[in-house]
């Protein structure tokens, strides 16, 4: 199965008026439902991040890799918000709040597809989201996992497409990372 994601025009409007330099295009290939070959281009910066299973992964024909951080405390995150984050108590603002007192900070920019590209790279040393579809992550987690990454499901058990949640990190914190998410208490118990 082919991905490509591609927001309708009427979505991103507000992000080319206002000026909000964060979006790409993104296409992953499935071959019975495992991501294989990941592209995504930022057309604003003039990247392209090309990866395909066991072949590596790259940013404009330069090989990439992820970072070297190796605690959570020293790292640098990024995640987002499901569309429905107002509707529903399962919206990750918890663990926003959390994990922005356990590392040296926690981004928000708007492209599931950037972030991990970005984390791939080495920009960031890690990502979590929920409410994704498969095309926001498709050709993102054979870029970071080409790129020396690890991609599970917030719990560290293997990652599943359709399962509107992801954890993704330089693999160095990886573990640390899934612990701090399940030790997060609900938003409902916060004071």
């Amino acid at each position: 199965m082919l991905w490509l994601d591609c927001e309708p025009s009427f979505l991103l409007l507000p992000r080319f008026i206002e000026r909000i330099p964060f979006y790409a295009v993104s296409i992953g290939l499935l071959i019975d439902g495992i991501p294989q070959i990941g592209v995504i281009y930022d057309p604003l910066h003039n990247e392209l991040f090309r990866a395909g299973k066991g072949l590596g992964a790259t940013c404009n024909r330069k090989s990439i890799a992820v970072s070297q951080s190796s605690e959570l405390r020293t790292s640098l995150l990024v995640t987002g918000f499901a569309y429905d984050r107002r509707e529903t108590a399962d919206n990750n603002y918890a663990e926003f709040c959390h994990l922005t007192h356990l590392t040296q900070g926690v981004r928000r920019s708007g492209s599931a597809a950037l972030d991990l590209a970005h984390t791939a790279c080495g920009r960031s040393d890690g990502y979590w989201e929920r409410g994704l579809s498969p095309w926001d992550v498709a050709a993102g987690v054979v870029i970071l996992s080409e790129a020396g990454g690890q991609v599970t499901a917030y719990d560290g058990s293997a990652f599943e497409i359709n399962s509107g949640r992801v954890l993704a990190t330089n693999g160095k914190i990886h573990a640390e990372l899934s612990s701090a998410l399940l030790a997060v208490p609900p938003l409902s118990s916060w004071r």
